[in-house]
């Protein structure tokens, strides 16, 4: 599996931050052939099961995810959220947490492991910086639209 890790300082409280990044209208607005919901209609919370699907031409690709733990931010704590990613072709886990910066704004600290379903192992040294890219620019799409 390959493996990335973003950082990110934000200016916004740490509830609007935890609140971004999982508003799964805002990832179909942000990542491109994508349309992402729970399959309940509910929002994200502990035990959600999440659907992403990719549509390119005619191919289209379903990342299914079980979120194992939700605790949003509040009195001094930070937010907390733990996916595994239960698809056939998207394999892995994202581990979010969102803390005070003590200067007014948060940190967002995405963690994720991830490997596509019969890609070769080689090509993992490829797939974690790639990955790690264009997560990195949905995340910073994601809370420029919480402003």
């Amino acid at each position: 599996m390959a493996h990335f890790r973003r950082l990110i300082r934000s200016d916004l409280p740490p509830a609007t931050v935890f609140a971004a990044v999982l508003d799964l209208q805002g990832h179909t607005e942000v990542v491109p052939f994508t349309q992402s919901s729970t399959t309940d209609g509910r929002p994200v919370g502990e035990n959600s099961e999440l659907l992403g699907l990719t549509r390119i031409g005619p191919l289209t690709v379903r990342d299914t995810m079980t979120v194992i733990e939700f605790r949003p931010p509040g009195d001094g704590r930070a937010g907390y959220c733990l996916l595994v990613k239960t698809g056939r072709v998207v394999l892995g886990w994202i581990e979010l947490s969102v803390s005070d910066s003590g200067l007014g704004g948060s940190v967002l600290r995405w963690e994720q492991e991830i490997s596509i379903a019969h890609l070769p192992r080689l090509f993992d040294p490829l797939l974690g910086p790639v990955a790690g890219l264009g997560y990195g620019f949905a995340l910073h799409r994601l809370l420029r639209r919480a402003r």
